[in-house]
């Protein structure tokens, strides 16, 4: 008898250890999506890829054009919880349009969102050759 009662205070303990576990898994989860910074690229016309580096990715303020010729060639949205700043969230805009082949984003522009403590829009674009 004490043997089998042993037994099974062990298999309780383990099976409470596993659902530790797996909730404790499930809650990282879940917390990662409060502090995540989300970008996307949306392209709407082929284009030629620009090889810029995320420092020289030029963000063109809404209102603003660039000083040589340009065409627009998608659309790039990020956003952030309030557990980011601003700078973190402009510098993943960089990453993206570098990742994309933008030379940079016209028409930017960040703001509160209804969604998301904060979010940034522009035009992805690149120079013509």
């Amino acid at each position: 008898m004490y043997a089998r009662g042993r037994a099974g205070r062990r298999l309780k303990r383990s099976a409470v250890s596993a659902c530790t576990i797996v909730l404790g898994a499930g809650l990282l989860a879940a917390c990662t999506g409060l502090v995540a910074i989300t970008t996307s690229f949306t392209p709407t016309t082929a284009y030629t890829r620009s090889a810029r580096a995320p420092g020289d990715i030029l963000l063109v303020h809404l209102g603003n054009e660039p000083n040589q010729p340009f065409q627009r060639v998608g659309q790039l949205q990020a956003t952030r919880t309030e557990w980011q700043n601003n700078e973190d969230l402009v510098n993943a805009v960089r990453r993206e349009a570098s990742r994309s082949g933008l030379d940079g984003v016209v028409e930017f522009r960040c703001g509160l969102s209804a969604m998301y403590a904060y979010e940034c829009n522009g035009t992805g674009f690149v120079f013509v050759r």
